[in-house]
């Protein structure tokens, strides 16, 4: 599938095969010439003369390109500074009171010690779903209606596992608990769904499958968390909700969700996918298995292949001086293929990371 991109838009990825995405997008080089253009006018003259590099008008822009791209029509969209930050500051500002946290003990480690702390702050009860189960179902197992708050990533960082988020809302209909979604390793390859308005706390940072900047991430506040925080903080929802001051950021941001748009996202999600697809055949076709949970079902852009953890970052710095990037991840290594990779480079890839692990094992 032609997507009709300019070669000189990812021309560096001509000298290496580039499969970690679910650490660091590679955005095209026009939007790269458009943010350092941003940042040099910044940095040289303060206020840009140009209305698009006004920071005013960088924060509406970005703003507006995020709603846009969520299509949301309620609730409040902002970019924050990270996604944990962002998700913190909201549960920081909510009534204490009585009730559980579930959150599942093998999710991100970053919303297991948000969910952790969240817990400690307020003197409820921490539920950890056990590790190595990572379903709605088993969410929803450790959920009664004292729960105060779930929190879950959308796609498993690790395995790259997608959660059915559709029980999770149900259940949030229901007994009335704040839910929390980490879609970093989803957005915007794994669409959120049609549910997205009655997520409380939606997350995405922006440099990993955004292909934007460190810096800034992606916030949706559903209306209820909105009118909750709006009956304890002043009218504009301080601290919780200004969007982060690295303008730089959220310009790169807000030119990338403008690029995909320019050149289909719908067409950039099935390139990836049919690559993540093309990923575990090749390497079960030469004698990889998969990590628990990195499934042929799992639709997302991340597949892990299962080595013992000792060998994991050796391998994988290995391979980087041959120019394959990946990441090791706990007993496993995981792929996850810019948009732009052929068959012929993950058939080479697979290649070499199997070299490279027998030259280890000898």
């Amino acid at each position: 599938m032609s997507l009709n991109i300019d070669d000189a838009e990812f021309a560096q990825l001509d000298r290496i095969s580039y499969l970690d995405m679910a650490a660091l997008g590679i955005p095209p080089a026009s939007v790269r010439k458009a943010v350092l253009a941003q940042f040099s006018e910044y940095m040289t003259c303060g206020t840009s003369a140009r209305e698009e590099c006004r920071p005013d008008d960088i924060v509406r822009r970005a703003e507006a390109s995020v709603q846009g791209f969520l299509g949301v029509s309620t609730g409040l969209c902002f970019v924050g500074s990270t996604a944990m930050a962002a998700a913190d500051a909201v549960l920081q500002a909510m009534p204490l009171g009585r009730g559980s946290v579930v959150c599942c003990a093998d999710d991100y480690p970053g919303l297991v010690t948000l969910a952790g702390r969240y817990a400690a702050r307020t003197g409820r009860d921490l539920r950890l779903v056990p590790a190595g189960r990572w379903a709605a179902s088993d969410l929803l197992a450790y959920v009664d209606g004292e729960t105060s708050v779930v929190l879950v990533s959308q796609v498993h960082w690790i395995t790259g596992a997608v959660i059915d988020l559709a029980p999770l809302v149900a259940a949030r209909r229901d007994l009335g608990f704040t839910l929390v979604v980490d879609a970093s390793q989803a957005m915007p390859i794994v669409p959120t769904g049609a549910q997205i308005e009655e997520i409380d706390v939606l997350v995405s940072v922006a440099h990993k499958w955004f292909c934007g900047s460190p810096g800034a991430a992606i916030v949706h506040l559903s209306a209820q968390i909105v009118d909750r925080l709006g009956k304890t903080l002043d009218s504009d929802l301080w601290p919780v909700v200004p969007s982060n001051q690295s303008y730089t950021s959220m310009f790169a941001l807000s030119e990338m969700i403008g690029w995909y748009g320019e050149y289909g996202l719908d067409r950039i999600r099935q390139r990836t996918l049919a690559a993540a697809r093309t990923v575990r055949e090749v390497a079960m076709q030469h004698g990889w298995s998969l990590i628990a949970g990195s499934s042929d079902i799992q639709q997302s852009g991340i597949v892990t292949l299962s080595i013992p953890e000792a060998q994991a970052l050796e391998l994988s710095q290995r391979v980087r001086a041959e120019g394959l990037y990946l990441s090791a991840r706990g007993a496993g290594l995981r792929l996850s293929p810019h948009f732009t990779v052929s068959g012929e480079v993950i058939e080479q890839a697979i290649k070499t990371l199997s070299s490279a692990a027998q030259q280890l094992q000898s």
